[in-house]
């Protein structure tokens, strides 16, 4: 590995082990006021809903320094030892040009997401199942895998083009027209996601008539916004 791809690794490492401080000073702060409701709330929340927050606060964030060190040991080995191996596998089915980088790009973006599966899988059946918040079954949790890769299969592989062919049309200024783009379609997502990609994974109804709909629709016109309606 070359002196870079050292340091990057000792970056992640850090990154990480930075990560877990933080989370480890959140746990204690929670269990230290786990006993007692805050005085702001005490007319709003009982103390055992308040303790139950504070237990799911705990083990969310315990499951997520362990996802934190798991990344990060995936992340290495992605740089230490598997980018290669996964590269000379596509070469030998792609030429060299804009197809060979694409396809190299969305075998390793699969490949890790098959890697995050384990938690992934714990979190919804594990972790919420436990706290009563999971609503998934399996089925329904493959069905939305397998539309969330073909949608990001859709969505990525066009886009991996463009950012390529840039990088080879306009080698010293691509990253500034790529950027423009990302924001462009960062923005267009604001509209894009909520009428056209959320539906597919999630079931909407209207809000019901009641004091929330009524604040949340006094608070739109204080700021000077318009809804076409709550779901």
């Amino acid at each position: 590995m070359s002196f870079m791809g050292v340091l990057i690794c000792v970056a992640i490492a850090l990154s990480a082990a930075l990560g877990i401080y933080l989370r480890k000073r959140q746990i204690d702060t929670v269990a230290a006021n786990r006993a007692t409701v805050p005085a702001d709330f005490t007319d709003q929340v009982s103390l055992e809903d308040h303790r139950r927050a504070a237990d799911y606060t705990v083990a969310r964030t315990r499951f997520g320094m362990a996802e934190t060190v798991y990344d990060a040991g995936v992340s290495i080995l992605w740089l230490a030892a598997w980018m290669a191996p996964v590269y000379l596998f596509v070469s030998q089915y792609f030429e060299p040009g804009l197809t060979r980088s694409v396809a190299f790009v969305l075998m390793v973006t699969a490949l890790s997401h098959l890697l995050e599966t384990p938690f992934s899988l714990a979190n919804a059946f594990w972790l919420e199942e436990r706290f009563g918040f999971n609503r998934l079954t399996l089925k329904t949790y493959l069905l939305d895998e397998a539309k969330s890769a073909l949608l990001g299969f859709l969505i990525a592989t066009p886009l991996l083009y463009g950012m390529f062919w840039l990088l080879g049309a306009l080698p010293n200024s691509w990253w500034l027209v790529a950027y423009a783009a990302f924001m462009a379609i960062t923005i267009a997502m604001t509209v894009i996601y909520p009428t056209l990609i959320a539906p597919l994974f999630n079931t909407f109804t209207p809000m019901e008539e009641g004091s929330t709909k009524s604040r949340m629709e006094a608070l739109l016109q204080k700021c000077g916004f318009e809804s076409r309606g709550f779901t």
